[in-house]
């Protein structure tokens, strides 16, 4: 591993240069970078005098996440041209592009290890930058594992949610939301202390469910040698679908069943007026609420074959999603499920359950489509 480390840093000033020159684009090619990839295979001189430095690992004793970046300085940037190349075909925001940059970092040091030494490179790159070894390192993997989520839970919600409501509330008063309906900073903070108390038991849930994943009992997955990329966008869409499909439910049970909405779901509906929501409110359940709305995307592992890093950026960007209904900011999106339609929902209380979508609610009769008054701010109900 020191092998691959003192290499991918020899390259790294020439890697760096890469999105410094390509900062205007992007999606990334599946099939540029295959051919880029066959290339430096077939054509031998490229492969003696560049790929070559790269497959020096080539057993599964030696192969680690370090070894995603061990790679000649050209062979690095070569692979990396599609993210350029597309930059002049497909417009895209300058956060896209980098986000994919980023993706395609993690991805490359993701598919050099199985998952258990994949999850145990996760908790070293988080613990090891927010406490000192001596805390944590003694620790079971398992409660490694729930600390990193729980310490990357509280980073994420803080910082996403400040800066969110920084942009909206002050560098942008009165564009999306007027000056008298910004919600209060008791009612922020309320919203804080419901999420902190219940954040602990939030993390549970990836912690079991990386706990069930290296023990292989879901079809969770860590290479791409058994499926081709078309399966895999298959495989993705049906597991959106199945977490579409049961979040839906699930949410709709913790109304319709009374027990359920009085014990749990209640907590997070006292936040019942436009200028009670913030994105701080995305969090702020009781914890067996925020953990049974989660729980599709577990089920989801068992049903259909998905990666690893695939579940994890969805558990990511659903956290994202959960902060950004919350803002009040209709963006009239057709088919997205946005804080528009869940403003309705907190204010009705029976209508728009689903989640990134629409078509639950359109399927099953409770879809409420949120209408922009003149004034760009107020919102009525329209029913579908």
């Amino acid at each position: 591993m020191i092998q691959q480390i003192r290499v991918a840093v020899k390259g790294m000033p020439l890697y760096a240069l890469f999105p410094t020159v390509s900062e205007y684009m992007i999606e990334r090619v599946e099939f540029s970078m295959y051919w880029f990839h066959k290339g430096l295979h077939d054509v031998k001189f490229l492969y003696k005098h560049l790929h070559a430095t790269h497959h020096v690992y080539n057993k599964q004793k030696t192969l680690s996440p370090f070894a995603g970046f061990a790679s000649h300085p050209l062979d690095g940037i070569l692979q990396a041209a599609p993210h350029v190349i597309a930059l002049f075909i497909v417009p895209f925001h300058l956060i896209t592009h980098m986000s994919l940059l980023f993706l395609g970092g993690l991805w490359t040091t993701c598919i050099h290890d199985c998952i258990h030494e994949q999850t145990t490179f996760y908790n070293q790159i988080v613990l090891s930058h927010l406490l000192p070894a001596n805390l944590w390192e003694p620790l079971p993997r398992f409660l490694q594992t729930w600390l990193r989520s729980y310490l990357a839970g509280n980073l994420f919600y803080f910082i996403s949610a400040f800066l969110w409501c920084f942009y909206i509330y002050y560098l942008k008063i009165n564009v999306y939301i007027p000056k008298d309906s910004i919600p209060t900073q008791k009612a922020m903070i309320m919203q804080m202390h419901v999420a902190m108390k219940a954040m602990p038991w939030y993390t549970l849930l990836p912690t079991v469910s990386e706990y069930m994943i290296e023990r292989g009992w879901t079809k969770c997955y860590s290479t791409l040698d058994q499926f081709n990329w078309f399966l895999c966008f298959v495989y993705i869409v049906l597991y959106l679908v199945i977490v579409e499909f049961s979040m839906y439910w699930v949410h709709k049970g913790l109304h319709d069943i009374k027990f359920l909405y009085k014990h749990l779901h209640a907590t997070h509906h006292m936040y019942n007026k436009q200028n009670t929501l913030s994105p701080f409110a995305g969090f702020a359940f009781h914890p067996l609420d925020g953990i049974l709305q989660a729980l599709p995307h577990v089920i989801a592992m068992f049903i259909v074959p998905v990666h690893l890093i695939t579940h994890l950026s969805l558990m990511f960007l659903e956290g994202i999603w959960t902060a950004s209904i919350h803002d009040r900011i209709h963006g009239n999106i057709w088919p997205i499920m946005g804080a528009g339609y869940h403003t309705i929902h907190h204010t009705t209380y029976k209508h728009n359950y689903g989640n990134y979508t629409i078509w639950m609610d359109w399927m099953f009769g409770t879809l409420e489509v949120p209408v922009a008054e003149d004034d760009g701010f107020d919102q009525k109900a329209k029913c579908d």
